[in-house]
């Protein structure tokens, strides 16, 4: 591959002339041939079994130029790329010039980052919570383990609010049962706010054999439109009352449930994991708090194309999530009352501000003279490669080395900002959210 002329278009469009010489595209063209010959009638042999010098003679010396190109074309691209040190952010607009068995030349037009500017980086200052740990948290998480380790057991009184009562009910709109309304042998804890507003409160007093007829009202934005701000009634029959039995909390309690001889070596073990998890909130909220500084300092021209696929990126994380969880998007839509279209617009503020964040770490970058190794770019496809379960030239495909620099260098310029910016124990007025304009 040359790359014979870079020539900028405008603000974020860069226009790339290569050549692809003879050896690489012959190397494409005998592939081509492999990949059509079984498809290919000459006269006198099996399919499959033509000689490539036949089939060119026969239907002519080019019969395999396009779908070399083809294969050849996306290895040339990427190369041509690294060579004229851009990164594009859009599908690159293709065109051949000419073409011959000495290899072929084409033209790419494409959508690249914006030139960026950015203030005084060097002089930030950012929001840390302060990560104590109070008494009442300690507390609160002890609590955690003795309802952990609590016991239920029957009982012959009435129920009361902290009680689990064992019920059959049915859900009736205008005498006629709804869909989804009904159950048999539920438990269900009193206060645990399980089901909607109104129901568990009536249940308090309730004795096992007793029936009540619950009146409720759907909340009116409920995810079930024909059940949305309607009055119900729920028959309901108690089956069962169960109270739970709290134990001793004392140094036997700590000794049972963890690896600590006394009840005060485990409570401070709690406050010591609790710490650690205010320590770590506390970073992420400073680095967020950071960036939004560092938001407000940033100037350039985005390319809505880059908001768009950030917004769909986002979108097929979800997706993926979701799928994770064994839900489907059409479920997703339906609770929250959404259409595709509406998340993807709905995403774009926050998609603007992480492509904000990304370019303006990378402009850092550039500004403290980062530079990334060839061997650490290797060691991250390689890792990269491993946990997809490929091998590392497929990983560099996937991967390619502009995609691990960018990566590699944003992680690096986070590093170097943490260092730069004052912590200060004021919370922000507001949270950022710039236009990028």
């Amino acid at each position: 591959m040359i790359l014979k002329k870079v020539e900028k278009l405008d603000a974020n469009t860069v226009e790339m002339e290569v050549e692809v010489g003879r050896e690489e595209f012959q190397e494409a063209v005998e592939k081509a041939y492999r990949k059509n010959v079984s498809r290919m009638n000459v006269p006198g042999f099996r399919k499959g079994k033509a000689p490539r010098g036949l089939i060119e003679r026969t239907y002519g010396e080019g019969v395999f130029f396009e779908d070399a190109i083809n294969l050849s074309y996306p290895k040339a691209y990427s190369d041509a790329v690294d060579a004229a040190d851009i990164f594009p952010v859009d599908k690159a607009d293709f065109e051949v010039l000419d073409v011959s068995a000495d290899g072929y030349s084409f033209k790419s037009t494409v959508t690249v980052s914006p030139e960026v500017k950015i203030g005084d980086y060097k002089s930030l200052a950012a929001y840390r919570p302060d990560p104590a740990v109070t008494d009442e948290e300690v507390e609160e998480r002890l609590q955690t383990f003795i309802q952990r380790n609590a016991r239920i057991q029957a009982t012959d009184r009435p129920a009361a609010k902290g009680d689990t009562v064992n019920i059959d009910f049915t859900g009736y709109l205008e005498d006629q049962a709804f869909p989804g309304g009904s159950m048999k042998g539920h438990d269900l804890k009193i206060g645990s706010e399980q089901f909607i507003p109104g129901f568990e409160s009536q249940l308090i007093g309730i004795m096992a054999g007793e029936s009540r007829d619950l009146e409720i009202t759907f909340p009116a934005d409920y995810h079930a439109e024909e059940l949305a701000g309607k009055p119900v009634v729920f028959k309901v029959t108690c089956n069962e009352v169960k109270e739970t039995i709290l134990p001793e909390v004392d140094d036997e309690f700590a000794k049972d449930i963890s690896e600590f001889d006394t009840l005060a070596e485990f409570k401070e073990n709690l406050r010591k994991n609790l710490l650690e998890n205010h320590v770590h909130e506390a970073d992420s909220v400073f680095e967020s708090n950071m960036l939004d500084e560092l938001i407000k300092t940033f100037e350039a021209d985005i390319p809505e194309v880059m908001v768009d696929d950030k917004a769909t990126e986002m979108l097929d994380n979800l997706k993926y999530d979701m799928s994770m969880r064994g839900l489907s998007m059409d479920q997703f839509y339906k609770m929250y009352q959404k259409t595709e279209e509406q998340l993807l617009e709905e995403s774009k503020d926050s998609a603007r501000r992480q492509v904000i964040i990304g370019l303006a770490l990378e402009k850092v970058a550039e500004l403290e003279g980062i530079v990334i190794s060839d061997e650490a770019i290797v060691e991250s496809q390689q890792s990269f490669g491993d946990r997809m379960n490929v091998p590392l030239d497929k990983a560099q495909m996937y991967y390619p080395k502009r995609m691990v620099k960018k990566d590699l260098m944003t992680t690096q310029a986070i590093d170097l900002l943490k260092g730069f910016t004052k912590v200060t124990d004021t919370p922000p007025a507001e949270s950022v959210i710039s236009d990028g304009e």
